[in-house]
């Protein structure tokens, strides 16, 4: 599955965006990656630990 595309092109409405609390982007991830991917919950336990 590929990565997620060059911002700001979104290829796929399934595309995943991390939020930080200061309202920047923190990852972005591409529509195969589910939300129970160790990658993405690792990114948001270390967002949310900030």
């Amino acid at each position: 599955m590929p990565g997620p595309t060059e911002a700001p092109e979104v290829l796929w409405n399934f595309e995943k965006f991390l939020v930080g609390r200061d309202g920047e982007v923190v990852a972005r991830f591409a529509s195969g990656i589910t939300p129970e991917s160790p990658e993405l919950i690792s990114a948001v336990e270390a967002a949310l630990a900030k």
